[in-house]
């Protein structure tokens, strides 16, 4: 192509509408047509490219194609190299397994050619579409600050926190009248509100602002339902163990944590996490693969037939949190029991690399290993062995803490900051997969809490998270309705990869929460350790909560929002002398 590095304007990202797949015959797919924008790149030295009006012919080999597919600008040829075709009367599309994006790529409607949007190969010969990177920037292409911080002070990390906190929040609608507590808007699942009021209870904890306190508890005793077991009944059609999961640890949060406890007539935290593990023992099934939980909690929910690490990952992390809480044996039994159980089947590998999940064949048995690894599933198992030492002091549970330490740090930090193997590098994960690591830094931190032996090698990841982190939020949206609007302090958005300096033009819920985590898990090294019930807790317990069976046929029915996003944001692309690429920068 050409060999000049001149950026050209190509006007605000807001007005390139935001593309959603249509499912269409196994492949999620939408048209372009009338939903991108073609420019003519200017001689050098010029700032803007003209856009070509509606209805205009233009010579398509000239031209660069712009649009927005899932919140990310891409940019790329107009004409296809095959055929000289215009890409914009094609589509775009992807494929997903379990939510993992495995392909996405733009068609021609000429010949169905189709190509990588990330790489820009074809599917056949050896044709490539040449892609151009895309610069996201704040108003009139002015660059910003990013919230600033000095990872060795205390002071500066809890300002710091506290800006990308106050944005965190602004995503949540629940204490508004009128609106569920505990519910964020779509497209967030419901999962997705718990573990972000966690964040929320460890940055009450590590920084002392009380800002969001009675939003919290709110949440917590209102999704905790009348059951007392996080089973509401607008969420059980699609509620999996592991969405029961990730309230129950933020319950048990604020129970180590000593947040202010509910009034004695309401649900208290322990009692809750107590009921999802005795509801989790029922479901334990000795059945299909000699033990385990399923994902999903109802046969008639997909999934019911997979058995993975994070929902066992839940049981695990909760029994071995109550037991150091209670003291009850019972509980660190059932511990080594999931653990071991994970080894026998092979979620957990004899290296500590710990795998998504097993499928139940027709003979009982579990197969098909996906190997897949993701951040949260380490950690989670990470958090509860740290644990499990804490309470047993026994060489076995030292030597699978320090082995599930050495892999997560091995496999999920790059240069000390923390990534997401698995899909960040391609820029394919999807809303849950983006609030991965920041559990992850949770979860380290949380062992440096209960072991401090470990510190010398988690803190150094922690800080240099926490300043990647802060480098990122330099961003900015427009104000609106949650989940398009960005509604915390301007040019504070925070984005979602660490690996590069600046906002790379992914906002929402997950990034902003995986920031708030960098910044505060730092401060950990200092803090006191979880309280127990023996030594300084509150939180009142109830062994046996949970006992009642759930009547599937008594839910109520669930409605799906749509997801939404939009930038206000100046729009810059450059072409590049070795092929292009797209990334997203303020």
């Amino acid at each position: 192509m050409t060999s000049r590095t001149d950026w050209f304007c190509v006007g605000k990202a807001s007005t390139f509408i935001n593309l959603e797949s249509e499912h269409r015959g196994g492949q999620e797919e939408t048209g372009l047509e009338g939903r991108c924008k073609a420019f003519t790149i200017p001689a050098s030295g010029q700032q803007a490219a003209a856009e070509r009006a509606d209805g205009e012919t233009g010579d398509v080999q000239r031209e660069v194609l712009v649009f927005s597919y899932r919140g990310r600008i891409h940019a790329m040829n107009h004409s296809c190299p095959h055929s000289s075709f215009p890409l914009s009367r094609g589509s775009v599309f992807d494929i997903e397994d379990f939510g993992v994006v495995l392909s996405a790529g733009v068609t021609c409607a000429k010949h169905g050619w189709s190509f990588d949007l990330f790489s820009g190969r074809g599917d056949r010969g050896n044709y490539s579409l040449c892609l151009w990177d895309v610069d996201l920037r704040g108003d009139e292409g002015a660059d910003r600050e990013a919230i600033e911080v000095n990872v060795d002070d205390e002071g500066s990390l809890k300002s710091a926190a506290g800006t990308a906190a106050f944005g965190l929040m602004k995503y949540y609608t629940g204490n508004n009248t009128g609106d569920t507590p505990g519910n964020l808007p779509s497209p967030y699942y419901w999962w997705t509100a718990g573990a972000m009021f966690g964040t929320i209870i460890d940055y009450w904890f590590l920084t002392g602002d009380s800002s969001y306190n009675e939003a919290t508890k709110q949440a917590i005793v209102h999704q905790a339902a009348d059951t007392k077991d996080f089973m509401p009944k607008n969420q059980t059609r699609t509620e999996g163990n592991d969405d029961q999961g990730f309230w129950a640890m933020t319950a048990m949060t604020a129970a180590e944590n000593k947040f202010p406890d509910p009034p004695a007539d309401k649900p208290q935290y322990l009692a809750l996490v107590q009921a999802v593990f005795n509801q989790y023992v029922q479901r334990w099934d000795v059945d299909d693969c000699g033990g385990g939980l399923r994902w999903q909690i109802f046969s008639f929910m997909n999934g019911f037939n997979y058995k993975n690490s994070i929902s066992n990952g839940c049981f695990f992390n909760i029994a071995a949190r109550l037991a150091r809480y209670t003291g009850n044996s019972t509980y660190a039994d059932w511990a080594n029991k999931i653990f071991e159980w994970e080894q026998q089947v092979g979620l957990i590998s004899p290296q500590f690399d710990v795998f998504d999940g097993i499928t139940i064949g027709a003979d009982k048995q579990c197969h098909n290993l996906d190997n897949a690894q993701w951040s949260y599933n380490a950690g989670i198992h990470l958090e509860g062995a740290a644990a499990m030492f804490d309470v047993t002091k026994s060489e076995t549970w030292k030597t699978r803490r320090d082995g599930l330490l050495r892999e997560s740090l091995s496999r999920f930090s790059k240069d000390q900051v923390l990534f997401e193997q698995f899909c960040e590098p391609v820029r394919r994960c999807n809303n849950d997969q983006q609030s991965f690591k920041g559990f992850m830094a949770r979860w380290l931190a949380s062992t440096v809490k209960l072991a401090p032996e470990t510190a010398d090698s988690i803190m150094p990841v922690l800080r240099a998270t926490a300043q990647a982190a802060a480098a990122s939020c330099v961003g900015s949206t427009a104000p609106g309705p949650p989940p398009a609007g960005f509604n915390g302090q301007p040019g504070t958005a925070c984005g979602f990869g660490w690996q590069q300096k600046g906002f790379d033009g992914i906002t929402g819920v997950p990034p902003q929460m995986n920031a708030v985590a960098a910044l505060i898990y730092p401060l950990a090294q200092k803090a006191k350790a979880p309280v127990t019930g023996k030594a300084g807790g509150t939180s009142k317990g109830d062994p046996n909560a949970g006992s009642q069976q759930r009547d599937p046929t008594a839910l109520k029915p669930i409605t799906a929002g749509d997801r939404a996003g939009a930038g206000f944001l100046t729009l810059f692309m450059v072409a590049g002398s070795l092929g292009f690429s797209t990334f997203l920068v303020i």
